[in-house]
């Protein structure tokens, strides 16, 4: 190959290079009669097992076949006399019912002749009638009316009539006013043809109701004339006549209220005297029975029969039905008095009903019953719609058939395809092999593997015969990696001249190679914050990266130690360009790592794109080769890996160190312009001092930033914008720092970098929150629900003297869990709307511009907690379904599953999100105290109570309110509840920063101690309680606040229970902002001289502590342990470091200060 400054192109390898790939040439096996022969014998076994396959799986589908006709003939003849037995149950049923409804009718026939003996005697008395009529009525019979109608001659009429006058007048004057006398139908005066009810004209008899119960309902029947009615005079003259109870056609009642519920008319001449059996009767007993009465008394033993019932009278000569009522008995209704009775079905008529029910599986029975002098039809059908349990069992049985001929066929064929399968992995075995070895190992290293697998074939082949095939080791099958070791007799391996394997090791000396080693600088930091997921991420997306550029570049790839990425070139293809294509490699990685971690930090979060990478170059020899054994590769040995090791972890971030020999190697080939000189030299552990270079490659690319940033200029103009347009918005006139204006000491890079990296956590903000709110649109799908546009409120009430502080409650109420009516969609199929989109990044655009300059309470701190919100919420262990849980198991469920709510609302976790981004909006850089003491507008407005706290929210509510964020919080809430509840949490989320407050300090603890450590007082309220259901809700809700108050405490001060080096930057920070506004003359005394004492304080009460509380209310699994462990290192390493960087910090801020 031949080289310049722009690159490299391919040349004719020299001879050299060809007689060295020469030596790794394939050696082809030989080929003998055996191997022919078994070569016929495996093609005869081929056919065999193709014909054995071809007939078990003709038999199977003949099996199959004939579990199909058995199961197909099993339900046919098992279903048919299913039906045909319930046919015949139901006709029985059918019969049964129709003869109820006759013996029914006897009763009422019967009761009419005890009316009708009673009163023939003309000293019963009208008292001595309504006993009669209670009496009946107390044995459960039911009907409308009871009368008796006497037969009362033209000289009898006189005596009647008074008798009623007295009795109605004495009784019942409110009910009976007026009487006079006997009424009937009368010609009109107007129109002789027309009948009108008026009094009776003389007559030589009479047959009036002369007594009638119950009065009240029948006050107009009362001495009414029946034989005046020509249908009545029938029925009485027929009842007469006959001396056989009659029935009147069906009639509707004047005090009907259901139009479909009629009645008849019984009337009763007695029973003939055997003494006097020439006496013909003159007097008869009348009964208004509602034929749905008549049915309620048949059916009264049948409320769990599914039939419906329909009575038609029938006696007419033309054979008509006529409708008299119908009836659901599967179904019971309840009257005006709650008093149960039969489901009444409208008037149908008879015709419909056969036309209905004519259908093959439809069951129905008519039958003709003789009542007192009519004929009535009654039909009966079923309404069983329900399978019957012998159909479910004889379904199952024919279903158990074609499973079992099913199993067997598919066992059948499940064994043959085992056999073949087996069969074709043995004989694809060795193609197996070759595939697994392309993957892992070299073209020329995969060569000599195969030549091994080979020879190692041959000798199996000559000892066959003395070895079974049943004694053979799967693990034998890669010959070619794990070798073919040969045991002494106690079964350890025999240590032969090639090795323990018993084969010469693949293995070389490779003169002329250069190696790099690469590692993520801060990584372990980064990574401790991060979910596992994300790791990862980062990691596959940098390494695979590196990957295309090293295959680009013929680099090989040796391994990946932890965040190392090992590489070299020269091996195991030997090549003289190794150290400039080394070189170049290595610069790309540099370069791509820029821009990747910049890229990925929108994605991953703040500080991804701090991450840098140190590289570290050195040439030499090496031995490479195939450790042979457990998951065996390709690997390099020798001196030249340490030192490589070495030249990576002295070097520096973002640079690439060369060791002396690689630098030499790099000049000889024209690039030592490529080089610069270290100037203090290296000293290596086993090496001691050494001359080491920068590698400063510059490749011909567009500028990192400018390409990954997507556009610079428009973030900072829009930045600008948002400062310049919400200074309105502020409750004080205190000066802003937007985050694009540059102090006077800070030169025009330093802010454009600073700028940029804002930028990126604007958009991973942005990225957060925009997952967020599509899980918030997801569920408010999956509940059917729809935004409205909702009036936004201030905090606190305009003209009112509260202050946000004073809107704090005791616990928020978070909604409960309902099970949605649809399947909750995808979140991530969710496509936000572009207005929302946009308004959410204008938003945390002026949120970020809204944050001061200031070291520590910035625009980063915010993302940091921010990022350590998402990681708890992402811990929370959910609690075990209620469903699950046995009766006594889910009164605890429900007592102790108080963060199932936290964890089904996606509002709440965007509500913690956005506290965390808005928690230190606009902070000075002092802390409260120092506000109140200078007496400032803020100190106030708030009651100098939680100034920089109630300043925060109340800036960034004011902001959401503005018209442009309309879109935006349409998507956030849906209605006035889910509005309020936001704000509520926004609220009391911000003001548990204050961690310094002496009093909310004290009340947190209060409710802690009142929901997580009094137990046996909440098992006491809630078996004293009368509403245990709403008090186990609050408190559930009480114990949800409470955590999700811990979980923003928690990210606030995350770094005190992350990595040794996060916690390090921060504290630093927080130090320089500190010492800042003392040198400013807003703090009285130097931090300095306490900082140490007072970190560790902060551990021991308030950082540790909270730590516990966190375990405590077992919501975090193993995460609490985690951040438990976090800080018990940290505090443990302050206390032997702190001092020391104490003194660091104030040699570095107290010159940088003094000199300002």
């Amino acid at each position: 190959m031949t080289f310049d400054d722009e690159g490299y192109r391919e040349s004719e390898p020299d001879a050299s290079f060809s007689d060295q790939q020469d030596e790794y040439s394939v050696v082809e096996p030989t080929h003998d009669d055996n191997d022919e022969d078994e070569d016929e014998e495996e093609r005869n076994k081929k056919t065999s097992v193709e014909a054995m396959t071809r007939w078990t799986k003709l038999f199977a589908c003949l099996i199959l076949l004939i579990g199909c006709a058995a199961s197909a003939g099993f339900l046919y003849v098992g279903i048919k006399a299913v039906h045909e037995e319930h046919d015949d149950q139901f006709n029985r049923n059918a019969a049964d019912l129709a003869q109820m409804i006759a013996s029914a009718w006897n009763d009422y026939e019967v009761a009419g002749l005890w009316i009708h003996e009673a009163c023939r005697s003309r000293n019963f008395s009208r008292a001595d009638f309504r006993v009669l009529y209670d009496y009946i009525r107390s044995g459960g019979l039911d009907f409308q009316a009871a009368e008796f109608i006497p037969n009362v001659t033209s000289e009898e009429r006189e005596a009647f009539e008074a008798d009623s006058r007295a009795y109605y007048q004495q009784f019942y004057p409110d009910v009976v006013t007026n009487y006079d006398g006997f009424k009937g139908l009368e010609p009109s005066a107007e129109n002789a043809s027309a009948l009108v009810l008026q009094n009776r004209s003389e007559q030589p008899f009479y047959f009036p109701v002369h007594y009638v119960e119950p009065v009240e309902s029948n006050a107009a029947a009362v001495d009414f004339d029946l034989w005046s009615s020509s249908s009545r005079r029938a029925s009485i003259q027929q009842a007469l006549d006959t001396w056989k109870p009659t029935l009147t056609p069906r009639l509707q009642l004047v005090q009907e209220t259901d139009i479909s519920a009629y009645s008849v008319l019984l009337m009763h001449p007695g029973a003939p005297l055997a003494s006097q059996p020439d006496v013909k009767p003159r007097d008869v007993s009348l009964m208004v029975i509602r034929i749905p009465s008549l049915i309620d008394r048949a059916s009264q033993d049948l409320s769990e029969t599914k039939k419906d019932v329909y009575i038609y009278d029938s006696s007419g000569d033309d054979g008509s039905a006529i409708f008299l009522g119908a009836a659901s008995l599967g179904i019971v209704d309840s009257d005006e008095n709650g008093l149960p009775h039969s489901h009444f079905l409208g008037e149908t008529d008879l015709n419909t009903v056969r036309e209905s029910h004519s259908g093959r599986r439809s069951q129905m029975l008519e039958q003709v019953v003789r009542v007192a002098s009519r004929n009535w039809t009654i039909a009966v059908v079923s309404t069983d719609d329900e399978m019957h349990s012998e159909l479910v069992f004889v379904i199952l049985g024919g279903v158990v058939i074609f499973l079992a001929a099913a199993f067997l066929s598919g066992w059948m064929i499940q064994h043959i395809r085992r056999a073949s399968e087996l069969y074709r992995i043995a004989s694809e075995s060795d193609a197996g092999n070759l595939m697994i070895v392309r993957e892992l190992f070299p073209a020329n290293v995969r060569d000599r593997l195969v030549a091994d697998a080979a020879a190692a074939k041959q000798r199996s082949k000559k000892n066959r015969s003395a070895n079974s095939a049943k004694n053979r080791n799967a693990n034998d099958k890669l010959t070619f990696l794990h070798g073919t070791k040969e045991v002494d007799p106690m079964g350890s391996p025999l240590i032969t001249p090639d090795g323990v394997f018993g084969t010469t090791p693949i293995a070389d000396l490779f003169p002329n190679v250069t190696i790099m080693f690469a590692d993520l600088v801060g990584f372990t930091a980064w990574s401790s914050v991060r979910e596992p997921a994300q790791v990862f991420i980062l990691l596959e997306t940098v390494y695979h990266a590196f990957d295309e550029l090293a295959k680009k570049r013929r680099i090989f790839k040796v391994e990946t130690i932890g965040d190392c990425y090992v590489a070299a070139a020269g091996v195991p293809e030997p090549r003289q360009d190794h150290p400039v294509v080394m070189a170049r490699f290595a610069a790309e990685c540099l370069r791509d790592m820029r821009s990747r971690a910049q890229r990925l930090e929108t994605s991953l979060g703040p500080d991804t794109g701090d991450l840098q990478i140190r590289i570290g170059l050195h040439s030499g020899e090496v031995t490479a080769g195939v450790l042979r054994g457990l998951k065996g590769r390709f690997q390099l040995f020798g001196d030249s890996m340490n030192t490589t090791s070495r030249m990576e972890s002295t070097g520096l971030p973002d640079r690439i160190q060369v060791s002396q020999e690689t630098a030499t190697l790099l000049s000889e080939a024209g690039k030592a312009h490529w080089l610069s000189p270290r100037t203090d030299k290296v000293v290596a552990k086993g090496k001691g001092e050494l001359q080491t270079y920068w590698l400063n490659l510059r490749l011909d690319s567009v500028d990192v930033e400018s390409s990954s940033s997507g556009g610079g200029a428009h973030s900072e103009l829009v930045l600008r914008e948002a400062a310049s347009t919400h200074i309105a918005v502020q409750k004080q006139a205190t000066p802003l720092s937007p985050v694009v204006l540059a102090d006077n000491n800070d030169s025009a890079q330093h802010q454009a970098e600073y700028n940029k990296k804002m930028e990126r956590l604007v958009g991973w903000n942005v990225e957060a929150l925009s997952r967020m709110l599509r899980e918030i649109v997801a569920k408010r799908m999956s509940m059917q629900k729809k935004a409205v546009d909702v009036q936004i409120s201030a905090i606190c009430p305009e003209g009112s003297q509260e202050t946000i502080l004073d809107c704090t409650t005791d616990y928020v109420m978070l909604p409960a869990i309902l099970d949605a009516p649809n399947q909750p969609a995808e979140p991530s199929f969710i496509q936000l709307d572009k207005a929302v989109v946009d308004e959410l990044k204008c938003l945390i655009s002026t949120i970020a511009s809204l944050y001061r300059q200031v070291p520590f309470h910035n625009f980063e701190h915010a993302s940091h907690v921010a990022m350590s919100v998402s990681k708890l919420f992402g811990r929370i262990v959910k609690g075990k379904e209620l469903q699950e849980c046995s009766p006594s198991e889910q009164l605890s469920a429900k007592h102790n599953n108080f963060i199932a709510g936290v964890t089904s609302d996606p509002m709440t976790h965007f509500a913690c999100f956005f506290t965390a981004l808005i928690h230190d909006i606009d902070h000075q850089g002092v802390p409260n105290a120092t506000l109140v003491k200078e007496q400032s507008v803020l100190a106030n407005v708030y009651g100098s109570k939680s100034v920089a706290e109630q300043n925060s929210v109340g800036i960034a509510w004011d902001l959401l309110r503005e018209s442009k964020y309309s879109n935006l919080r349409k998507c956030i809430y849906c209605d006035e509840e889910e509005m309020l509840r936001f704000r509520q949490l926004l609220v009391n989320l911000v003001m548990a920063t204050d961690v310094m407050d002496k009093d909310l300090g004290a009340k947190r603890r209060e409710r802690w101690e009142r929901v997580f450590n009094n137990d046996t007082a909440n098992a006491m309220l809630i078996e004293e309680g009368v509403d245990r259901d709403r008090h186990l809700s609050e408190l559930a809700n009480r114990k949800a606040t409470i955590v999700l108050e811990h979980v923003i405490q928690a990210s606030d001060v995350s770094h005190t229970m992350q990595h040794w080096h996060v916690y390090r930057k921060w504290n630093e920070r927080l130090f320089q902002e500190m010492y800042k506004a003392y040198e400013n003359g807003r703090l009285d005394n130097d931090p300095s001289e306490n900082w140490y004492e007072s970190e560790k304080g902060f551990f021991d009460f308030y950082v540790i502590p909270l730590s516990k509380k966190l375990a405590k209310c077992g919501v975090f699994g193993v995460a609490s342990d985690e951040l438990m462990n976090y800080a018990v290192r940290n505090r443990n390493e302050w206390e032997q470091k702190g001092k020391e960087m104490v003194e660091s910090y104030l040699s570095t801020y107290r010159e940088q200060y003094q000199t300002c």
